[in-house]
């Protein structure tokens, strides 16, 4: 090599190539997460036939589906599961009343709230139905009834009226909760 002659190029190594797939992987997968435990998809409620609410939560749940409901009636049942019904009660209502039907879960969680709204749906011919839950329950309710009940289920989620820093905390238990679901779907 002479004087004033350049010098030969190296090649630059190619850094950052696996460190920008990780983080579109990364991104990706939060981005999954908060699009089903965060803020989950929810669906517009049937027309017609019974609402179902899930036990838990602070109210939200029994007020969103009364709000789907207006006054029960034949055709258009309120469903209410323990801890929902105790709610109603608290309203100064009764499971006795025409077209609202309370039941108790066995097992008392929501594999067991799908599994006894399966059983009823079938006793009473139903083909469609309304579920009604917290929007941070959504992801895995929804798991549940679809796979646990024979008929077209539509999940309507309530706002819980978290914050998004209060969902974020309660994701981990969900995402777990979610994982238990996938396990027990094959009981069914």
């Amino acid at each position: 090599m002479g004087i004033g002659a350049p010098r030969p190029q190296r090649p630059e190594p190619r850094r950052g190539c696996l460190g920008r797939v990780v983080a579109v992987l990364v991104l990706g997968v939060v981005g999954l997460l908060a699009w089903l435990f965060i803020w989950p998809p929810t669906g517009q409620p049937h027309e017609q036939g019974p609402v179902v609410v899930l036990g838990g939560g602070a109210g939200e749940r029994l007020r969103t589906a009364i709000d789907i409901v207006g006054e029960p009636q034949v055709g258009r049942e309120l469903v209410l599961s323990e801890g929902a019904y105790s709610e109603w009660e608290v309203l100064g209502r009764s499971c006795r009343e025409e077209a609202v039907r309370c039941f108790d879960p066995r097992p008392a969680n929501t594999y067991g709230e799908a599994v006894t709204v399966d059983r009823i749906a079938a006793e009473q011919g139903w083909d469609r139905l309304t579920v009604v839950t917290s929007d941070y329950h959504a992801t895995r309710s929804r798991l549940y009834f679809r796979s646990c009940v024979d008929a077209d289920v539509t999940l309507v989620a309530a706002d819980s009226g978290h914050t998004v820093g209060a969902r974020v905390s309660g994701a981990p238990y969900e995402i777990l909760g979610t994982l238990a679901a996938l396990g027990n779907l094959p009981y069914c």
